[in-house]
């Protein structure tokens, strides 16, 4: 069996890269879905913790959250990031988050605060075309229950499904 190493970035934690805290204002998205013209193009600032590896080895991926107190405003998200950087931006960061044609493509699966309301997430951008999309959490499950989402491959597609 591969061994991976869990590797910090944009943030410097080695204690427990599990545990992540973030700042207002960062996100990971490609071409913005807004018109406001103050929100960067192209953005790879959220925190985070990554493990490198061939796409063909990703068989399923199962992420549990147990939603608490601290999601403050609109677009408030946590969960997994599976980046597919291209060749001339092998490694994106806040620093060099790639540009039309170079921006890495990607899929975020978790959990969102939208009008003050939890919902499972899915965002996905791929050359310049970006897609996002909510599901609502049953209120039940705030504070109480784990919220489980899992990806799993099927030859050269990607399901996601609310568990």
């Amino acid at each position: 069996m591969a061994k991976y190493n869990l590797v910090p970035v944009n943030h410097q934690s080695t204690s427990n890269l599990l545990t992540l805290t973030s700042i207002n204002n960062v996100d990971v998205l490609g071409v913005p879905l807004s018109n406001d013209p103050s929100l960067a193009p192209y953005s790879f600032k959220s925190t985070m913790s990554r493990i490198a590896l061939p796409s063909t080895q990703l068989k399923r991926a199962t992420v549990s959250f147990r939603p608490v107190q601290g999601y403050t405003c609109n677009w408030d998200q946590a969960g997994f990031l599976f980046v597919r950087p291209k060749p001339e931006l092998p490694e994106p960061s806040a620093e060099h988050p790639g540009t039309s044609g170079t921006a890495p493509s990607f899929i975020k699966i978790g959990i969102e605060l939208w009008e003050g309301k939890l919902y499972h997430m899915i965002c996905s951008s791929h050359n310049d075309l970006t897609d996002w999309s909510l599901h609502a959490i049953p209120e039940a499950y705030e504070g109480e229950k784990d919220i489980t989402m899992n990806i799993s491959r099927f030859g050269d597609r990607l399901a996601i499904q609310a568990i």
